[in-house]
């Protein structure tokens, strides 16, 4: 067996309800990765954005049933090698009822300073967020060598070989309404330098 590992990438499936037609096709999702399975040494499910609808303990909590479901699935098929999960959230993943006045001030701030934001600013500005972390938390539980709200990063061992993964927070400024130009991603937030040969 090559050194090998299989991708699989959902996006948009922006999780409301019981209902959602998404959520009964678990097991077909999974099925369509049995064919090459037998070419690799493992699965990385990549969910990149707007995984719930308005960011909702209620929402991740059937988005963790959906992903357990495929990731049981394909591991049933795999046997012994590994299923990782990684996500990354977008504005949908974001929720704005816990959205207020501090919040836009604190945005309004970050936009006018060429300084990057400190750690109190980026707590403030990813708090719509902190559902979709606990749900980061409990289906993506990876060690990982860096760990910030704006961006997380880890290693996967293929082999002989490491992949590196990393997310970027680009949501982490989202507004129920957003405007052309507003959102902003500081470049001094150690993203320039990738961390992938750390131990």
């Amino acid at each position: 067996m090559t050194e090998k590992i299989l991708f699989v990438q959902l996006s948009d499936i922006h999780i409301r309800t019981s209902e959602d037609i998404v959520l009964k096709r678990a097991k077909a999702i999974a099925a369509a990765t049995f064919p090459r399975l037998p070419e690799v040494l493992g699965v990385a499910i990549l969910i990149t954005g707007d995984i719930a609808f308005s960011g909702t303990a209620a929402e991740y909590a059937l988005a963790t049933k959906f992903i357990s479901e495929i990731k049981t699935t394909i591991e049933a098929e795999l046997k012994d090698r590994s299923v990782n999960i990684f996500v990354c959230p977008g504005n949908h993943d974001c929720n704005f009822k816990l959205d207020n006045d501090t919040r836009d001030a604190v945005l309004a701030m970050i936009r006018s300073d060429e300084n990057a934001p400190t750690d109190s600013l980026i707590s403030t500005a990813t708090a719509v967020q902190k559902e979709f972390f606990d749900f980061r938390d409990q289906v993506s539980p990876q060690t990982w060598k860096v760990d910030t709200p704006l961006s997380w990063q880890s290693v996967l061992r293929v082999g002989h070989r490491r992949v590196g993964i990393r997310s970027l927070n680009v949501a982490w400024m989202s507004k129920l309404k957003e405007k052309q130009g507003m959102l902003v991603f500081p470049p001094s937030s150690g993203l320039s330098r990738p961390q992938w040969t750390q131990g």
